[in-house]
């Protein structure tokens, strides 16, 4: 399992196009230090719930600040490192089918689909 992990995670960031040795270097170790010493993460499914905080936030800055930064809605503002890191915290991964209606008519809208 853990070696499973090690290669989900390796996947992860070449698919990512993380090339940052030092975020990738400390990633690895953390996984490495909590298979040893937790044997919860040993069964771990969510690269992101599984890291600590710090570790989270320098990868979701990593992996979507740059694509944030170049949707229409935050064209032309002067925005900080520390809104975009904020929203990519924020963000959860969904999968819906081709068609499928994931906006219903006349309900209050408090998510926005990427």
């Amino acid at each position: 399992a853990f070696y499973e992990n090690m290669d989900r995670l390796n996947r992860f960031l070449g698919d990512k196009d993380i090339r940052d040795p030092e975020l990738c270097s400390n990633l690895r170790l953390f996984f490495r230090y909590a298979y040893s010493h937790n044997s919860s993460t040993r069964n771990m499914s969510n690269i992101f719930t599984t890291i600590s905080p710090h570790l989270r936030s320098q990868l979701a800055f990593r992996v979507h600040s740059s694509w944030l930064a170049k949707m229409e809605l935050f064209k032309g503002m002067n925005l900080s490192p520390g809104f975009y890191l904020a929203l990519a915290l924020k963000l959860e991964v969904g999968m819906f089918a081709p068609l499928e209606q994931i906006i219903e008519p006349h309900h209050p809208r408090q998510k926005i689909f990427v």
